[in-house]
């Protein structure tokens, strides 16, 4: 018996050590340098010009192109000094592929943003959604922050930069595209380019994380999420085929309706395998040595509470979000009238596609769950996740040394985003791709976008142009 307890007491103490040395990442040795004598209100009334245009990139109708065609021209007049220093290449009509040469053979790198915008339903914005108003301290407008405040930022931190003697020493392309919100061709037109060209960059950053204040597991602090990757996406239907005709004779074994039904009653009570990745547990890891000594002594033993953690991951529905492929049921159609039983009945499907799935394991997924010859699958839109870039390596250093020189008291942390953004066109083919806009956004901030009263604090909008500075200055400095 005195074995056990002094085994029992040795594990604990085992335990114990693995909570006590999981510690937040010392950021105090990096130089803050955020005093730039920039023209903020300059700069804001650049910002103001860009969100005035209305960039809506329609998924089914025309968009209005002379607001597109008009905004590469409002960015030259806008700045001036930053086109005399840039080649620019026009991509699929209305990308702009901006090049700031290099004064060495320093492998390139490739700083993304995009311009079109989601629609809006004016009657429920409080503000004139492409007005750019400033109230209480934020911007309103379609497009703050997703993600003309990025070009804004690229920009503003190119024209000081220039103004201060700054040469770069390898080439910066800046990819501002017109069609990311449809997943239009833009894109991976400008990919192809790279190729034709035979350009491999060092790393690409576009849109995806951003300075966050509310994360989970009770933790206070600000971190900079960082997306090492992205979740692929496919849309999958299913049609169920009865027998129809009139409501007054129904059937559960001939209607398409009930089909229909039993078929979705399956998938959800069996939903895609649960999984930590490496990534996600990362996070945690660093979410934990933030928190309280509860959360540290259980990340810091995922050999014993791996199983309890999942638990808790799956109760919530964002973080179940993070350990499992999902499936949203977003489409139901049945007959024209309420008094019909229709011959077909259809429900679609949102698969967002977390790494480790496919789209085929996906569509097996289904059948396999669903196993009823009377319902067919078919599937559109298909993108596989994409790959995971690395965190060791001195790409994603960088961009933590920039954080730490912009922002202080806040910590970097990799992720898997969710959402869909360009930046997998270029993930297809080279390594070291990122998602990080370089602003503080908060819960509410991030709730807007795409929905009503989206804004951006214009002291987040400034605190972003310094963080785009270092950035430069940064490159520069770094090496591959």
């Amino acid at each position: 018996m005195i074995y056990v307890i002094i085994a029992l007491i040795i594990l604990l103490a085992f335990m114990v050590f693995n909570a006590l040395k999981m510690k937040p990442e010392d950021t105090g040795r990096y130089e803050k340098k955020t005093e730039y004598d920039f023209d903020k209100e300059l700069a804001l009334k650049r910002f103001q010009d860009m969100l005035r245009k209305k960039t809506i990139w329609p998924r089914d109708t025309e968009p209005d192109y002379e607001e597109f065609r008009s905004f590469l021209p409002m960015l030259k007049k806008d700045y001036p000094e930053v086109f005399k220093a840039m080649e620019v290449n026009i991509i699929n009509d209305y990308g702009i592929l901006l090049k700031w040469k290099g004064s060495s053979d320093k492998k390139p790198v490739v700083l993304m943003a995009h311009y079109d915008v989601v629609a809006v339903d004016e009657a429920l914005w409080d503000h004139e959604p492409f007005g750019a108003e400033v109230v209480d301290g934020s911007i309103y407008a379609r497009g703050t922050s997703d993600t003309k405040c990025i070009i804004a930022g690229l920009l503003e931190a190119v024209d000081y930069q220039l103004a201060h003697g700054y040469v770069p020493e390898r080439d910066i392309y800046f990819s501002f595209t017109n069609n990311e919100e449809t997943g239009g061709p833009t894109t991976p037109a400008i990919v192809r380019w790279f190729e034709e060209n035979k350009i491999e960059p060092w790393f690409v950053l576009d849109e995806g994380g951003a300075i966050i204040n509310d994360a989970p597991l009770g933790v206070k602090d600000e971190f900079a999420m960082i997306g090492v990757s992205e979740k692929g996406v496919v849309n999958i239907t299913l049609k169920a085929k009865g027998i129809g005709g009139h409501s007054s004779t129904p059937s559960t074994k001939t209607d398409s309706t009930y089909k229909l039904v039993r078929a979705i009653n399956k998938l959800n009570a069996d939903p895609f395998r649960k999984h930590l990745h490496p990534v996600t547990e990362k996070l945690l890891g660093i979410y934990g040595s933030h928190s309280s000594f509860l959360y540290r002594f259980i990340f810091g033993n995922m050999w014993l509470f791996r199983p309890i953690v999942m638990k808790v991951l799956e109760s919530n529905k964002e973080t179940a979000a993070m350990i499992s492929t999902t499936a949203a049921l977003t489409q139901l159609k049945g007959a024209p009238a309420v008094n019909i039983i229709p011959p077909v009945a259809e429900a679609g499907y949102s698969v967002r596609i977390a790494p480790g799935d496919t789209i085929d394991s996906c569509l097996e997924h289904f059948r396999k769950v669903i196993n009823d010859p009377d319902v067919e699958l078919s599937h559109e839109g298909g993108v596989e996740a994409s790959p995971v870039s690395p965190i060791d390596n001195s790409a994603y250093q960088l961009i933590q040394k920039v954080v730490y020189e912009s922002y202080s008291e806040v910590y970097c942390c990799p992720y898997i985003q969710n959402g869909a953004t360009d930046s997998r066109n270029f993930h297809r083919i080279y390594p070291n791709v990122y998602r990080f806009a370089m602003f503080r956004m908060s819960g509410a901030e991030r709730q807007a976008i795409h929905g009503n009263n989206e804004s951006i604090r214009v002291s987040s909008y400034y605190e972003g142009i310094v963080a785009y500075i270092n950035l430069l200055t940064e490159l520069n400095n770094a090496e591959e």
